[in-house]
């Protein structure tokens, strides 16, 4: 039985100038409360966005040589896992129209998707030696698995303007969305390939491990757009992969 927890964090950012659209909905109902034109365009915009990721995983393994130069490990395990993620962006010099007259400089609008879910995972584990000496080997190795989990989201979505938005409304402007929260299923699937080298020495052992790592989460991308309704996309985790263990 081993416990793995995996803590990663990122995050991006990008910038526009010219004539800017948001796609928020926030942004949307600015000056604009009964839905039947469009919020605010800007001549420049700045946005980031900021994930974390932390999953704690409870395994229980077993190991069948099936052949001699093939040995399969199943496992099935617990998964927990917290996924958190924010887009702050930042508007500025807000274009008049025909209709509108915005007498505002700037305006944010900030979202966030938080995530936590919990659910059973199951997965294999190939080894195929590559090269087998007195006190060392070298090995291939393959790992697929999968989880499905029940899953909980929150959301969250305000627009803030820094000045009374137009002659209609000659105040500050700011809007919450209220989104209710999902409840739902959860479904991840990942795999691993790479090269384990394992040297023995007299009171320890020694693993090394190089490898390609890939994980792709269902459903971790719902952010509300007002041209494209509520987004349903995966979030993708890939990159290489070094382990160091010693085994007493």
């Amino acid at each position: 039985v081993v416990v793995y927890y995996t803590n990663f964090q990122t995050k991006a950012t990008s910038q526009a100038a010219g004539e800017v659209y948001s796609a928020f909905l926030g942004n949307f109902y600015a000056d604009n409360t009964d839905g039947d034109t469009f919020g605010p365009h800007y001549r420049s915009a700045s946005i980031r966005w900021d994930f974390s990721f932390h999953t704690i995983d409870l395994e229980a393994r077993r190991s069948f040589a099936i052949a001699p130069n093939l040995t399969v490990r199943p496992f099935v395990g617990l998964k927990t896992a917290f996924i958190d993620q924010s887009v702050s962006s930042q508007w500025n010099q807000p274009i008049d129209t025909s209709e509108k007259t915005y007498q505002f400089n700037s305006a944010t609008e900030h979202l966030e998707q938080n995530f936590w879910g919990i659910g059973p995972s199951l997965g294999v584990t190939l080894e195929v030696p590559w090269y087998t000496g007195p006190r060392h080997t070298l090995k291939l190795f393959g790992t697929p698995s999968g989880s499905l989990m029940y899953g909980h989201w929150t959301f969250q979505d305000l627009y803030t303007n820094d000045g009374p938005t137009s002659p209609t409304v000659p105040t500050t402007t700011s809007i919450a969305i209220d989104t209710s929260p999902i409840t739902g299923a959860s479904t991840m699937v990942s795999g691993v390939v790479g090269v384990e080298w394992n040297q023995i020495f007299s009171r320890a052992t020694t693993t090394v491990r190089f490898g390609y790592e890939s994980q792709i989460w269902l459903n971790q991308m719902q952010f509300y757009s007002y041209n494209m309704g509520r987004l349903n996309n995966l979030t993708s985790l890939h990159g290489g992969v070094l382990e160091l263990s010693i085994n007493y």
